[in-house]
């Protein structure tokens, strides 16, 4: 009588629905789950057992900006992997061993549209022109790299995802 008392609360506990915290730079992008819309970023969406995969399919859209699919992050939980373990396989009954990481963090890049060809240039006005259009790059070049530096320094993108991001801005210039 006393393993099932003891037993009960963690069978409870164990039915919990996983979740994640999804957010996006910039906010308040469309977030869809299976191709069901489920809110706005940031937002916390929570995939009760019976809908939890390791491979679920996301998708993110925000007017002007070029939109994402992938599939929401997933890891095994070795604590669960135990519990199972100490609990003779009753917890991986209620929970599987995957569950979703904590949150994920997804950076929208905007849609570039192709210039149309400029006007001719009449020879008074060639160096304020070419000027300006040196000026305004590269400051927005060095605006995007701040901003993706800022990123992997408060912990939000990995090294992997910060170098990749440094060489796109890069390539663009």
């Amino acid at each position: 009588m006393t393993k099932l008392l003891v037993m009960l609360p963690l069978m409870i506990l164990a039915a919990c629905a996983d979740s994640t915290l999804i957010r996006t730079e910039p906010p308040g992008a469309a977030i869809y789950v299976r191709k069901k819309f489920v809110c706005l970023s940031p937002c916390e969406y929570s995939a009760p057992r019976s809908e939890f995969s390791p491979h679920t399919a996301l998708r993110i859209e925000k007017t002007g900006y070029e939109p994402i699919e992938t599939e929401l992050k997933s890891k095994i939980m070795p604590s669960r992997i135990v519990g199972g373990v100490f609990t003779l396989g009753i917890v991986p009954l209620f929970k599987r061993p995957y569950t979703y990481y904590f949150h994920q963090e997804y950076a929208l890049s905007p849609i570039t549209v192709a210039a149309a060809p400029a006007a001719p240039v009449q020879a008074d006005q060639r160096g304020t022109e070419e000027g300006s259009v040196q000026q305004s790059r590269p400051q927005d070049v060095a605006g995007r790299l701040r901003k993706a530096q800022d990123l992997y320094d408060r912990g939000l993108i990995s090294d992997q995802e910060y170098k990749r991001a440094r060489n796109q801005i890069l390539n663009d210039f």
